[in-house]
């Protein structure tokens, strides 16, 4: 199966703001996840993960992991262990997965929901759909467009 299991790469993310010295939440941990597949699927057409992205009424999300990190409380100190939780990333995923949350980072989470949610955004037109896969395919069309 192409892509890395999700959690893999909220696990980076993780580390990467422990790392930092500014732990995340959930809500933020998601979107990277989510800017970062799209970005990926944008520029190489290949899925960055594995899991589908459902609309839910907060914005694009990935069920596994919002599962796997609420039970780390508000703030996520700690990765999700077990070694199917690693990931090796290629060069392109590194400086994509990584060029996401540099950029991103710096924004505060409700501009992070404002930008998933505006109107030509792939969620914005599954929002009244909500527990819906929103295809990847369409949110690769979103990409490319950025790209």
């Amino acid at each position: 199966m192409p892509g890395h299991k999700a959690i893999a790469i909220a696990n980076l993310y993780v580390q990467r703001a422990l790392d930092n010295g500014d732990p995340l939440t959930i809500m933020p941990l998601m979107k990277y996840i989510y800017f970062a597949h799209g970005w990926t699927l944008g520029y190489t057409g290949q899925p960055l993960i594995q899991e589908d992205i459902i609309s839910w009424s907060t914005g694009p999300a990935i069920p596994e992991v919002y599962d796997a990190f609420r039970k780390k409380g508000f703030i996520i100190g700690s990765k999700v262990e077990g070694k199917e939780y690693n990931c090796e990333l290629t060069d392109e995923e590194e400086s994509i997965v990584y060029g996401v949350f540099d950029d991103y980072s710096r924004h505060k989470p409700w501009t992070l929901a404002s930008i998933l949610h505006a109107r030509e955004t792939p969620w914005y037109k599954y929002r009244r759909k909500k527990g819906s896969v929103i295809p990847d395919s369409l949110i690769e069309e979103y990409y490319k467009e950025r790209v």
